[in-house]
């Protein structure tokens, strides 16, 4: 039978996750979702290079912009409506804001009668700051954001963190959707499955070693150099355990040369690694550490708690007071804060036996949380209520 409504969903680039979730929304319901980009992006994964199940289209950007990086999006898309005009679209999702396209596709759409939603990051802990600078940026954010929240119906955000944002600047409640970003749960599923020694093979790491992960981009943000000071002043490497951090960015050299002489030897770079590698990875890791000193949400959160490998995160992470609770599935530690990460580390994997036995809990964690905000049905009901009957 022939989908009779169409939604266009417009991402900022093809990625992985999302091309996931608009996937699996095309499998299970009768809406046709359309996934729309506003850039071609860099094109690190190769697995999931469009998505497979739904229509495609790209915004052509402004003579001379071709090409221009994913963030930002500041009236480079000048014909985007002629762009989407054949579509016939009945309602639209935006992911965020903060550029001209997405703000005009949420006003526009408004204007038109069709319903727009809004997927964000957003997280509370960003407006931190005391003084008259912090607040007067905080002031000149809610009169920006009014019209936004005005024009919206509804706003999709990825953690409780999100929903305080959303709140403090004004957004009435009933607006407001606790919705994560989608996760190659397949994957990890089938990593669940997997055997060690198979997928510690894929890389170059001692296999008879227990290992702690992170996954993140090697940029200031992500607080790496924190946590390679703590690997090392906890003397883990003497008690078998290893450092893994996969990812690229510009702070590559710099943290290799903090790592100094356990380069390699139990400290480890996989650099870019492909989820099809990643996942069974984060399976068979012992602990997952996002050490972030910013993090509006972190995907890789909610993936290491459906595999079942515990947690170890900053109190900056937007997904960790959501999925970290302490005790069952792992530990936060404040921001920025060295001795914390060092004395929450030290609790972790001073006994391997107990972190072991924090995997079925973190994984019950897991399954608790998604069965409230799994997307597909989050984003597929929130639809069917403001299209109405199909």
């Amino acid at each position: 039978m022939a989908k009779t409504k169409r939604v266009l969903w417009l991402h900022t680039q093809p990625e992985h996750y999302f091309n996931l979730l608009i996937d699996a929304l095309n499998a299970a319901s009768e809406i046709e979702y359309i996934a729309g980009f506003m850039s071609r992006g860099p094109g690190l994964y190769k697995d999931v290079p469009v998505p497979a199940a739904s229509r495609s289209l790209f915004l052509r950007p402004k003579k001379g912009m071709e090409g221009r990086p994913a963030a930002g999006f500041r009236g480079i898309h000048e014909d985007w409506q002629e762009d989407i005009a054949p579509l016939d679209i009945h309602a639209g999702i935006i992911a965020g804001y903060a550029g001209a396209t997405q703000r005009q596709f949420i006003h526009t759409l408004h204007r038109q009668g069709k319903p727009v939603l809004m997927m964000s990051d957003s997280n509370i802990r960003s407006q931190r700051g005391h003084g008259w600078g912090p607040a007067l940026r905080r002031r000149v954010k809610r009169l920006a954001l009014g019209p936004i929240i005005r024009d919206t119906d509804v706003l999709l955000t990825m953690n409780m963190r999100g929903v305080a944002y959303w709140r403090y600047f004004g957004a009435p409640k009933s607006k407001i959707v606790l919705c994560p970003f989608y996760a190659d749960y397949a994957r990890i599923e089938g990593g669940r499955r997997s055997e060690r020694s198979a997928v510690l093979a894929r890389f170059p790491i001692p296999q008879d070693k227990r290992i702690i992960l992170t996954a993140a981009r090697l940029v200031p943000a992500k607080g790496l150099d924190l946590m390679l000071d703590a690997f090392r002043q906890a003397g883990l490497a003497d008690r078998g355990y290893i450092y893994c951090i996969a990812g690229t960015g510009p702070l590559e050299a710099e943290l290799k040369a903090r790592a100094g002489d356990a380069l390699d030897r139990s400290i480890f770079f996989l650099g870019f690694t492909q989820p099809s590698d990643l996942m069974p990875l984060l399976c068979h890791s012992d602990l997952f550490v996002l050490p972030s000193v910013y993090e509006p949400h972190g995907i890789v959160i909610g993936e290491a708690a459906a595999a079942g490998t515990p947690l170890l995160c900053s109190d900056v992470c937007g997904a960790a007071p959501d999925l970290v609770v302490a005790g069952r599935s792992g530990l936060m530690f404040h921001s920025g804060q060295a001795r914390d990460l060092l004395g929450k580390l030290r609790v972790l994997t001073a006994d391997p036996a107990r972190l072991r036995s924090m995997r079925p809990t973190t994984r019950a964690v897991f399954e608790e949380w998604f069965g409230r905000t799994n997307p597909v049905k989050v984003v597929d009901l929130a639809v069917k209520r403001l299209l109405g009957p199909q």
